[in-house]
């Protein structure tokens, strides 16, 4: 019978595997949405925001490797972390929560929200890879 613990890295691992995959794709399908909120010192934000979606796909894939599973946790901790200034720019400046044609706006205050969400991005994966050790699950 598996344990809690591993029972929470698998669903952990679920967790991370669909949330990198929408992520990443929307990387893809929503660009311009996601380069409005790039800072203004990142230049050619058209570059990250698609590289940014391709290593999502990339850590999803490499969740499912057991050999590479603990590297990735650590990947997907640095990950988040690189992420912070972007959610920093969008939370104190409030921008890139509304489209110009106004077909969808989000409130200014989920940007304040994703910052402690964003912290403990951080340090989930990173807890799970440090338990991991020699442990792959």
């Amino acid at each position: 019978m598996p344990t809690q613990s591993s029972l929470f890295r698998r669903y952990s691992r679920y967790f991370w595997t669909l949330l990198l995959v929408g992520a990443g794709v929307s990387h893809f399908v929503l660009p311009d949405f996601l380069v409005a909120q790039m800072p203004p010192y990142f230049e050619e934000p058209e570059f990250w925001v698609l590289t940014s979606g391709a290593a999502e796909l990339l850590l999803a894939i490499g969740l499912q490797l057991a050999r590479w599973r603990t590297i990735t946790w650590w990947l997907i901790a640095a990950m988040c972390a690189t992420y912070l200034p972007v959610h920093w720019y969008v939370a104190s400046e409030c921008v890139a929560l509304a489209d110009t044609n106004g077909s969808y706006h989000i409130p200014c205050w989920l940007g304040w929200l994703r910052l402690p969400i964003q912290v403990g991005f951080i340090l989930w994966p990173a807890a799970l890879a440090q338990r991991a050790g020699g442990n792959p699950s």
